[in-house]
């Protein structure tokens, strides 16, 4: 059985939506770096203002973070492009699929680890499931995730994660369509 959007009737209110002379952007701030959770709540509300049929500019989420290394505040940018009305509402019916089978079953979506892997070039992809056991507050050590999937990771955490990466892809590839990348915002300050 298809389902379509008619299927779902979602309402609210969009908290982070401004509007400026008829356009509308969505606008995330925050004190502390702006990744995994952040970003794909700003995805989720630029969705959303798409899918209603709003005229988007873009939407923008800025955090303000210390690096590690130098103790210097640097500014956390992420950036939407405009998604058509259909494919908006696409993009949330595959989600809403994904949420329910994830209250049927634990899915192996790591958000944090799958924008990293899905980001990173080819070359250096291994290198990054490699290395997400590394840390012991990373998405592989939480309770939840060894409670669900503990046996599979510490077998082969790599064959894992790899069997893993087209459902991420699935699920992730519409953001990073529509994310502005630094070299696309670097292109277009020219």
């Amino acid at each position: 059985e298809q389902n379509t959007s008619e299927q779902y009737q979602l309402s609210g209110q969009l908290e982070h939506l401004i509007e400026q002379d008829g356009q509308y952007q969505v606008l995330h701030f925050r004190s502390g770096s702006f990744n995994g959770k952040q970003v794909i709540n700003l995805w989720l509300e630029h969705l959303f203002a798409c899918a209603a049929g709003l005229t988007i500019g873009s939407s923008v989420g800025l955090g303000l973070s210390i690096d590690a290394r130098s103790k210097e505040t640097k500014i956390d940018r992420c950036e939407f492009t405009p998604v058509p009305v259909e494919m908006a509402q696409s993009y949330l019916l595959e989600l809403i699929e994904f949420m329910n089978q994830c209250y049927q079953q634990p899915q192996a979506f790591f958000l944090t680890l799958a924008m990293r892997y899905l980001t990173e070039k080819e070359e250096k992809q291994q290198g990054v499931l490699e290395k997400s056991q590394d840390s012991e507050f990373g998405e592989m050590n939480n309770e939840f995730v060894q409670r669900c999937f503990g046996e599979q990771i510490n077998a082969d955490l790599v064959g894992f994660l790899l069997a893993h990466t087209s459902l991420w892809q699935q699920i992730l590839s519409p953001l990073l369509d529509y994310m502005l990348s630094d070299e696309t915002k670097k292109e277009e300050s020219k």
